[in-house]
C-alpha cells in the first residue's frame, strides 16, 4: 500500500531486503529520506552518504 501511495504522489522509491543491503542502492541516490522497518543498532554509513543533503 505505501508504495501505490508512493507512485500516486510522484515519488520513487526503493525496496530493499536481505542480506548486503546495508551497502545501500547507490546506483538511485540521492534519497531524500531512509525509512527502516526493522530493527538497527546503527544506521549504516552508506544509507547516511546516499541521503541528500539537508534532508
Amino acid at each position: 500500500m505505501a508504495v501505490r501511495h508512493a507512485d500516486a504522489g510522484g515519488r520513487r522509491h526503493r525496496q530493499g531486503r536481505g542480506p548486503g543491503r546495508a551497502k545501500g542502492c547507490a546506483g538511485s541516490a540521492p534519497y531524500d529520506r531512509v525509512l527502516a522497518t526493522v530493527g538497527l543498532r546503527e544506521i549504516p554509513g552508506a544509507w547516511i552518504e546516499q541521503t541528500r543533503p539537508g534532508a
